[in-house]
């Protein structure tokens, strides 16, 4: 319910069974929405019908009739508008860390094919623009920025407020070792590893074998190892895509088109994802034939 109510100004969810108030507050709560406007109806259209309002915190520890309905409203819900990305360079605030560029940013998120409830993994978040746009389409879901830098952390930070984003943890420290503990990953990408690229792999597909990965490339020799670990943890389904970006610059009356360094991206999925295809693939035979 968090990931409705931060895509949302105003939510509105009737509760029965296991959902009450409370349960729905805690959950809100957790995802960093504790101030949300929260209005609970008890027993409505009874005689003893009651309607109380506060912020999500007032109401986690209160007891409500199981015949409840809530009211949300979040003044900085962002919009998801379509469904790729779409949030251009000067959106965002920048500093001395690089930043991945709009074109490869959006071709990045696209590829990676993030879910709405997907937990995703940002490895060497920079100035953010990743875990933003990661969090815009994991709605539901939740990303973890892991960055080691105190100016990048910084920028990470800023630009996830700037985009009322409550889906985001911010991690400070260096992978793997900053890895630990962490949700395991449906999807994640390496936007900087230090030079312990197998090592962060080794850990995200401990957690979840069956996880897609992007990792972009600006030398030929991090594409080199991108390739060893390839081989290495007997990665699947790989697709290596070169990116290559010119602008048009002025040059008096005329226009030149200045080239950008080109990247390679690296697109995988552990050695579980063929399974976990087609287990997927086998329940929605079953559904449909259910269905029939």
């Amino acid at each position: 319910m968090a990931g409705i109510v931060q895509t949302h100004r105003t939510s509105f969810f009737l509760l029965g069974g296991e959902s009450s108030p409370a349960t729905v507050c805690a959950e809100l709560v957790s995802r960093g929405l504790a101030q949300v406007r929260v209005w609970v109806g008890e027993r409505l259209s009874y005689e003893d019908e009651r309607i109380i309002c506060g912020s999500a915190a007032d109401f986690v520890d209160k007891d409500f009739d199981a015949l409840s309905a809530i009211l949300v409203e979040y003044d900085h819900a962002h919009e998801r508008g379509i469904a790729s990305p779409w949030l251009p360079d000067e959106a965002f605030v920048r500093g001395s860390v690089p930043m991945t560029k709009e074109e490869l940013r959006e071709l990045a998120i696209c590829k990676l094919r993030i879910r709405p409830d997907d937990v995703v993994w940002d490895v060497g978040s920079g100035t953010g623009s990743i875990s933003v746009e990661a969090a815009r389409a994991a709605s539901a879901g939740q990303v973890f920025a892991i960055e080691r830098d105190a100016e990048a952390l910084a920028l990470t930070r800023a630009n996830c407020e700037r985009f009322g984003l409550e889906n985001v943890q911010i991690v400070e420290g260096e992978a793997p070792e900053a890895l630990q503990g962490l949700a395991a990953p449906d999807r994640v990408f390496v936007g900087g590893s230090a030079g312990n690229l197998e090592q962060i792999l080794r850990v995200a597909l401990s957690a979840n074998p069956a996880l897609r990965l992007c990792v972009p490339s600006v030398t030929l020799e991090t594409l080199s190892d991108c390739l060893r670990c390839v081989r290495e943890l007997d990665l699947r389904k790989v697709d290596i895509v070169q990116v290559s970006v010119a602008r048009a610059c002025e040059r008096g009356s005329y226009h030149l088109m200045r080239a950008e360094n080109p990247i390679y991206l690296l697109l995988a999925e552990g050695p579980a994802a063929d399974d976990a295809g087609e287990d997927a693939a086998s329940t929605a035979t079953s559904r449909d034939a259910e269905g029939r």
